[in-house]
């Protein structure tokens, strides 16, 4: 959608190899702000990831700042169509937790509405079990921890397959083990929140082993 800006222009004219007084012109620019990447993110994760607003017609002024709910962030400049929103400080992590409106201004005092974030819980995962399941696949794996949202999709990603996972509780989903693309052995199991970033201690290892047939 177009939003507009005011921005202050300052020139200074060329009179007898001189700079003459400057002169101050407020001109008014169109932008477009088509969307914000992610649209969900973590509490735990929301510090160390940017959010990216995608659009059109930017330009990489002086006050150029940003809020996510009421806290100020800082805003980067990348290029005309993006522009990328961190948070540097916050102390109460619980007043952002929910929907936030994202927000951003071109002068530091008048904002403008870029889009809205869900922030949800820290999303920590505390057991998975089993962690070992035969190679045709069926096996339903557990998974306790904390920060589990029923709106949001968790995927549990085996090894090349992503298999969707069923929301039990807020501290409790469920996946369901594909068949094994390469027969018995050992693949990694990554449990995220679509739209998260990655971090390492959601990654484990799962093992398939063979099923005897007996005549």
């Amino acid at each position: 959608y177009q939003r507009r800006v005011r921005a202050l222009y300052t020139f200074q004219l060329l009179v007898n190899h001189g700079l003459s007084n400057s002169l101050n012109f407020l001109v008014d620019e169109d932008f477009f702000i088509n969307s914000i990447i992610p649209a969900r993110v973590s509490i735990n994760h929301l510090k160390a990831l940017p959010i990216v607003i995608n659009g059109r017609n930017f330009k990489p002024y002086k006050e150029l700042t940003c809020r996510i709910g009421r806290v100020e962030a800082m805003a980067l400049y990348v290029s005309p169509s993006v522009i990328q929103c961190q948070l540097i400080n916050f102390n109460s992590r619980e007043s952002l937790i929910g929907v936030q409106t994202v927000s951003l201004s071109f002068n530091g005092k008048s904002f403008v509405e870029a889009g809205y974030l869900a922030v949800n819980e820290e999303f920590m995962i505390a057991t998975v079990s089993p962690l070992f399941g035969p190679v045709q696949g069926g096996t339903t794996v557990k998974i306790i921890g904390s920060g589990f949202q029923n709106e949001s999709y968790i995927h549990c990603s085996f090894g090349e397959i992503i298999s969707l996972a069923q929301w039990v509780s807020s501290e409790e989903i469920n996946c369901i083990a594909p068949p094994s693309l390469n027969g018995e052995g050992a693949i990694q199991l990554l449990i995220y929140p679509k739209d998260v970033l990655f971090v390492e201690s959601n990654l484990f290892e799962f093992y398939y082993y063979p099923v005897l047939c007996v005549d």
